[in-house]
C-alpha cells in the first residue's frame, strides 16, 4: 500500500488535472482550462494555455488579467500579514517572490489585451484595481499611452471643428453673395465623362456641371454625385 504523502497527492492530482485539461482540450472548452489553472493557483500554467489558446479566443487574456491582479492583492496581504516567528518570516519572503512572479504574469496579460483592444482603458483599470498595492509602474506606459491617444484624438476632433466652423463661414458668405448676384456657369466639359456639355445638363453650385445623360439613375439632380460623398462625411461628424 502506498501511502498518502503530499508528494504522492501531488503527483495524483497533477495526473487528475492534466487528464481533464486533454479531455477539455479536445471539446474546445479553453476558458475551463484556464479556470482550472486559476482555480489551483497554477500562474505559469494559465500563462502558458492563454499563450496557447489566446489566438482562438482572445477574451482569455481578459481573465489572465483579472486573475493576477486578485492573486497579486493575495500575496501581498500574506506579504504584508508576516509575522516576525521564523515560519513566518519565511512565508512573507515566498509570499513577496510570488509577488514578482504575479507582476510578471499580469504584465504580459495587460500587454495582450491592450494590443487586442479586448477592453476600454477605464475597464482595465477597475480590473487592476483589484490589487490597491500594484506598483504604478506596472500600468505607467499603458497610461501613458492612452493619455497620449486621447489627447491626439482631442487634438484632431479640435481641428476637425475648426476646419468645419471655417467651411460653415464660407458657406454663409456664399449665399450671402448667391442672394445679390448671380452665378455663371463657365464649364466646357461635364465634370463627370469630360464630354463637351451640351444640353441638356445639370449645374450645381458647387461649379461642377454634368451632362445629362451622364448621371445614373442613382446619382440623380438633387446633388454633386462629386461633391455628395465628402457632405455626407461632414454630416455624419
Amino acid at each position: 500500500r502506498v501511502r498518502a504523502t503530499p508528494f504522492v497527492r501531488a503527483c495524483v492530482r497533477a495526473c487528475v488535472c492534466a487528464g481533464a485539461v486533454a479531455v477539455l482540450e479536445r471539446q474546445r472548452e479553453y476558458g475551463a482550462i484556464v479556470g482550472l489553472h486559476a482555480a489551483a493557483h497554477e500562474h505559469a500554467a494559465l500563462l502558458s494555455a492563454c499563450r496557447k489558446y489566446g489566438e482562438q479566443q482572445p477574451a482569455l487574456w481578459v481573465r489572465a488579467l483579472a486573475h493576477f491582479a486578485h492573486a497579486h492583492a493575495r500575496a501581498a496581504e500574506a506579504s504584508r500579514g508576516s509575522g516576525g516567528g521564523d515560519g513566518e518570516r519565511a512565508e512573507g519572503e515566498a509570499a513577496s517572490e510570488e509577488c514578482e512572479s504575479l507582476l510578471e504574469g499580469l504584465g504580459e496579460a495587460l500587454a495582450e489585451v491592450d494590443s487586442r483592444a479586448l477592453l476600454p482603458p477605464l475597464l482595465v483599470l477597475q480590473e487592476l484595481s483589484a490589487s490597491p498595492t500594484l506598483p504604478l509602474g506596472t500600468a505607467r506606459g499603458y497610461l501613458l499611452a492612452h493619455l497620449t491617444t486621447m489627447a491626439e484624438a482631442s487634438a484632431r476632433e479640435a481641428e476637425q471643428a475648426a476646419a468645419l466652423a471655417r467651411e460653415g463661414e464660407r458657406m454663409r458668405a456664399e449665399l450671402r453673395e448667391l442672394g445679390g448676384s448671380a452665378r455663371v456657369f463657365q464649364l466646357a466639359r461635364c465634370s463627370k465623362s469630360g464630354a463637351p456639355l451640351e444640353p441638356p445638363s445639370v449645374h450645381f453650385l458647387c461649379m461642377h456641371s454634368f451632362n445629362l445623360a451622364a448621371l445614373s439613375d442613382g446619382e440623380g439632380t438633387d446633388a454633386c454625385p462629386l461633391c455628395a460623398p465628402e457632405h455626407a462625411r461632414v454630416l455624419e461628424r
